[in-house]
């Protein structure tokens, strides 16, 4: 794996929800840790990139259920990206950013070709071979404590992206 599972410090966590006051054709498709819409956090960085002129959608990945794998929140990030190219026909330039669990859905993302540009944080459940499949610009905030991205993971995740 590029980084570890998630752990502990991923069990804690919020919602925005919102239009952007000026016309945009760029989106973000945010994709939350575990603690997914309820925590206060993701409301405040999301309500960031919408005063910064982007349409931010953040999905509901969870419906109070965090045990979704991927086979239940890959569906839901599907339809989050049918409903914005159907409802905001102007937007042509998609990006995403996840973290901790969401993280590893950007990656996919990127894989398929979705996505102009991806960012990821404190990444989870990322393999090296969805690594090695991305088709697109990839950025990964790494601290320097991190016992699920740690520097070995990060070096190894910089090593696969050369």
């Amino acid at each position: 794996m590029a980084s570890l599972p998630a752990g502990a410090c991923c069990m804690e966590a919020y919602a925005h929800h919102g239009e952007p006051a000026v016309a945009t054709d760029k989106a973000i498709v945010y994709l939350t840790d575990i603690f997914g819409m309820p925590f206060t956090n993701h409301e405040l960085i999301a309500d960031n990139f919408a005063q910064q002129g982007f349409l931010t959608v953040v999905p509901n990945l969870f419906y109070d259920d965090h045990r979704h794998q991927a086979e239940h929140t890959e569906p839901i990030i599907e339809k989050t990206f049918e409903f914005v190219k159907k409802e905001f026909p102007v937007i042509t330039k998609y990006f995403s950013v996840g973290y901790c669990y969401g993280a590893k859905y950007v990656v996919r993302l990127l894989d398929e070709g979705k996505l102009n540009a991806g960012y990821i944080a404190h990444p989870s459940f990322v393999t090296e071979e969805e690594l090695r499949t991305i088709k697109g610009p990839l950025s990964i905030a790494a601290a320097e404590t991190d016992s699920i991205f740690p520097e070995e993971k990060r070096h190894q995740s910089e090593t696969i992206l050369k």
